[in-house]
């Protein structure tokens, strides 16, 4: 006989994930001689529940370690002598990052255009009608200083911004302006 099937009974709690983050907690009572059985079976179910909902699972990791080390990189920058642990905490943010576009939860698209700049007012527009379009989504825009825009959002909402950067890929009104910018004029 098992030492633990000497027990009349035994409450045995569980906690699962959810796919929506949540945690759910619950009790069984059970007597001791199913005591192993109960545990193997939980157990069993609790690992495959794991493997089934791994994508789901990594995918809250890495965005909380994205916003992890992005509330570190804001509590060091202030003081220059943290420099390295604010360079440090890029690192983490940008492997989260490259993680997360493996997953296929964020997605990073380099756009080449006509006239349309980063620091151009089209620009701006097309950032404040995405914000419109997507109250609280969060993107990141980035670049060559050239007519390439590269844009790192949710795979979702990347055909959002191909067709905002198609639309304001515009010819400036200014006549004076070539679309091409300062520093790669020749």
């Amino acid at each position: 006989m098992r030492p633990l099937s000497n027990i009349l009974f035994w409450i045995v709690w569980f906690s699962s994930l959810t796919t929506d983050g949540d945690i759910i907690n619950y009790w069984i009572i059970i007597n001791g001689d199913q005591i192993y059985e109960e545990i193997d079976k939980h157990i069993s179910a609790l690992f495959a529940t794991g493997y089934y909902f791994r994508k789901d699972i990594l995918i809250k990791y890495h965005i909380s370690g994205q916003k992890s080390a992005l509330q570190a990189m804001q509590r060091y920058s202030a003081n220059p002598s943290t420099h390295a642990k604010v360079m440090l905490y890029q690192e983490k943010y940008q492997g989260h990052k490259n993680a997360l576009i493996k997953l296929g939860y964020l997605a990073e698209r380099t756009f080449s255009t006509k006239y349309l700049t980063l620091s151009g007012s089209e620009m701006k527009k097309a950032t404040d009608e995405f914000l419109q379009i997507q109250p609280g989504s969060s993107y990141s825009i980035g670049g060559t200083g050239g007519l390439e825009i590269r844009i790192t959002c949710r795979s979702d909402l990347m055909p959002a911004w191909e067709e905002l950067i198609k639309k304001y890929d515009i010819p400036p009104e200014d006549p004076n302006m070539t679309g091409v910018p300062v520093d790669s004029a020749k």
